[in-house]
């Protein structure tokens, strides 16, 4: 803390030139420490290598690190404003809204990303600003500089390293970051990776338990903390360990840790089925589609679906939830190695006793399970508590009409499901023409943090050129998905959210899906070509995708 510390000041002065150097240092280590980095969390997550879930790593774990500090770099090269591929303006009740179009940027994106834009909508009111300390440091401002503690999560690799990245390079933080000790295993291939901050003084890589993070979190010199985790965590730092002091402390807004606080703490994520005119290879596609959001990483992630809306008068409803049960049932079990897993499982399967296994067991497994005929009822607990395993709860909304559901299926998910920090919006490209009020008004409405529309919206957390984060309006005293957007690499502000929207069938077969047959392939190649662009390096991840 003391070396830490003594480096703050000299962050905030160290030009974008320097920084620009270091981030491309970086960009050399981390291709030297992927292979073994994967290895190392397949070994920990008990994957066999060659098989579809090491492609997972690759794709949703480390693909986002150096996707992460090549953005920033780009960002830099720009002195903190990337021109936008489009702007415009919508009207709302609060004042103008700027809409940021970020992608894709590059005719390197559009190849591998046909069809896929993502747009950053600002909070209205608001004017569309960009560049953040950087303009401001352009402008003669300074600042003394802060130490953040960055508590990293133990689910995915690139959490903690995107993380430690957002506190240095868009808060002008030095930084401590706290391996938890589920995956500190990582922390080695972190402290290589990134041994050019680390030797320039600027990160510390610091490892232990539970009284580490108390004596960190209450150090004198932690200025802020970020937390990506769940909101027990957070709320044990700012409120107390003890339930009857914490709901007294909530209650008097009396905090017992004051520092600035920000985090990403989960979602019981929704996943909306509009009813329409879907083909046999529509309701294929996107069963296989929904299987592979929630089995990835073994259902131990923020953004996996957890409520299925589905109208219940769509004609096509009980052929689709066969489908999703059919392609869950063929995704390989996988060990449930993230801690609590198999308590939280089977306190939903004893409420609900219509539960279904429909995966393989094993032993170290939590098979994957649905839950049919939840009820829409207000504080209902599959609605209210999110289970971190593959298990998904099936709502069923009361209509066959799109707009009918799209009207009750949106206020329902923004009010009745906790948290806010992404969902997904399927509707047939017929369905969006026929009803553009209802469904474009659905997308604004969804008060997510990242709304991803025909596509899974943990995508937009790996893409890197969107923020990441609930939406706002948390506090902490009821804090939900957490306060603050991270992953902001491109430096617009102020962020409300992101909309990812991806065609309604991606071809060739999505990468995600885990009946992709060449996965760890195109994972790797798809990592190499983020180190050096070109098309030396896109043929490989060509080959991979037409085999898949």
């Amino acid at each position: 803390m003391a070396e830490i510390r003594a480096n703050a000041d000299r962050w905030v002065e160290t030009g974008v030139e320097i920084r620009l150097k270091l981030l491309r240092e970086v960009m050399i280590a981390l291709e030297a420490e992927a292979d073994a980095w994967v290895a190392t969390s397949c070994k920990l997550k008990g994957i066999e290598p060659g098989t579809n879930p090491e492609g997972q790593e690759w794709l949703s774990g480390f693909l986002a690190i150096p996707r992460s500090v090549r953005y920033l770099i780009h960002t830099l090269e720009h002195d903190g404003k990337p021109p936008p591929v489009s702007q415009r303006r919508r009207s709302t009740p609060d004042g103008d809204q700027w809409i940021v179009r970020v992608f894709p940027q590059t005719l390197l994106d559009k190849a591998l990303f046909t069809g896929w834009n993502i747009d950053l909508w600002l909070e209205p009111g608001a004017p569309a600003e960009q560049g953040g300390i950087y303009r401001r440091k352009a402008a003669g401002e300074t600042w003394p500089g802060k130490v953040a503690l960055v508590m990293g999560a133990g689910n995915q690799i690139f959490l903690g390293p995107t993380d430690m990245l957002h506190k240095l390079f868009i808060d002008d933080e030095v930084v401590v970051l706290k391996m938890n000790p589920v995956n500190e295993v990582d922390g080695p291939h972190i402290e290589r990776a990134f041994k050019p901050l680390i030797d320039a003084g600027f990160v510390r890589v610091v490892y232990g338990g539970l009284e580490v993070g108390k004596h960190l979190c209450t150090h004198p010199e932690v200025d802020t903390i970020h937390v990506t985790g769940s909101d027990a965590t957070h709320d044990a730092i700012v409120w107390g360990a003890d339930p009857i002091e914490r709901e007294r402390r909530k209650a008097s807004g009396e905090r017992l840790n004051e520092r600035p606080f920000t985090s990403e703490l989960g979602c019981v994520s929704p996943y909306f089925i509009t009813p329409g005119p879907w083909t046999e290879r529509d309701l294929d596609y996107h069963a296989r589609q929904l299987a592979a959001a929630l089995t990835q990483n073994a259902g131990h992630n923020c953004a996996a679906p957890q409520v299925l809306l589905v109208a219940s008068g769509w004609d096509q409803r009980d052929e689709f939830v066969a489908r999703v049960e059919q392609a869950i049932a063929a995704s390989p079990p996988r060990i449930s190695y993230y801690p609590g897993s198999t308590r939280r499982w089977e306190e939903f399967c004893s409420k609900y006793p219509q539960h279904k296994i429909i995966g393989r067991k094993g032993e170290g497994v939590v098979p994957w399970t649905l839950v049919s005929d939840v009820p829409m009822t207000s504080g209902e607990w599959a609605l209210t508590c999110e289970g971190f395993c593959g298990l998904l709860n099936i709502v069923d909304i009361p209509t066959d009409d799109p707009a009918e559901f799209l009207a009750k299926a949106v206020p329902f998910a923004n009010d009745e499901l906790w948290g806010n920090l992404s969902c997904s919006l399927i509707v047939h490209p017929k369905t969006r023409k026929a009803h553009p009020e209802a469904v474009e008004g659905a997308i604004a409405e969804l008060r997510y943090g990242t709304v991803a529309v025909n596509g899974w919206a943990g995508a937009g957390c790996a893409l890197m050129v969107s923020g990441w984060g609930g939406y706002p309006g948390n506090t902490q005293e009821d804090v939900q998905s957490g306060i603050g957007m991270a992953h902001n690499n491109l430096l617009w502000e102020p962020l409300l959210k992101s909309v990812i929207d991806l065609p309604f069938r991606v071809q060739p077969k999505p990468p995600w899906f885990v009946d992709h047959r060449n996965l760890p392939a195109m994972g790797r190649a798809l990592v190499m070509m983020e180190f050096k662009p070109g098309l030396g390096r896109l043929f490989p991840v060509l080959g991979a995708a037409l085999t898949g």
